[in-house]
């Protein structure tokens, strides 16, 4: 029934919608905003690691509802993305599933992004570039300026929030906000949350 309804609603001679081509963009769609709703883009210098001060970077999804992580792990398997699960001790328990590593967090972000909105689609072009940047150098050190620089604004933007106090907010009209200048200002921080150059 679905797919009668999906084919007869394209115009005859578009080559991209076949069953399976839809069905994958539908997919990637879903995991898009399952990470926009649920999910983490983070990026910090791990200065801990044995081997030195190191990038930890990750993409992760921690839900109650394990159809929902049954999915994200789906998509990553059709897709060739290497991922991992750990339990969360919160009540209930919920379980975690996470993408590290360079080239898969560059492949899970590069198939999502065209469904990404607001502050996770910046946070995860700031992720690409830093990816980019680290990737560009061999032995690339932690002080470099780039790699702060774009660490700090991941951080930042995934604390821009608009208050709702500030939307108007009109019965059965699109939300708007009144003042524009505040959709991209972010929340205040703290001096732990931001990354200062190595001494």
């Amino acid at each position: 029934m679905l797919e009668t309804l999906l084919k007869s609603s394209v115009p005859k001679g578009d080559n991209l919608m076949d069953t399976q081509t839809i069905s994958r963009k539908e997919r990637l769609a879903t995991l898009a905003g399952i990470i926009m709703g649920e999910g983490c883009i983070s990026a910090r210098i791990d200065e801990t690691a044995k081997n030195g001060k190191q990038m930890d970077l990750k993409v992760k999804v921690v839900n109650t509802d394990m159809e929902i992580i049954k999915l994200c792990s789906e998509v990553y398997v059709e897709n060739g993305i290497g991922f991992y699960y750990a339990l969360n001790g919160n009540k209930p328990p919920a379980l975690e599933i996470a993408v590290t590593g360079y080239r898969r967090i560059q492949r899970l972000l590069s198939l999502v992004i065209p469904y990404l909105y607001g502050s996770k689609e910046k946070q995860a072009k700031l992720m690409l570039q830093l990816i980019a940047r680290r990737q560009s150098e061999h032995k690339l050190s932690m002080d470099d300026e780039e790699t702060l620089s774009l660490t700090n604004e991941i951080i930042a933007a995934k604390k821009e929030r608009v208050n709702p106090l500030e939307c108007v907010r009109a019965a059965n009209q699109v939300l708007s906000y009144r003042n524009p200048q505040r959709l991209h200002a972010p929340l205040s921080k703290t001096t732990e949350d931001i990354v200062s150059p190595l001494q």
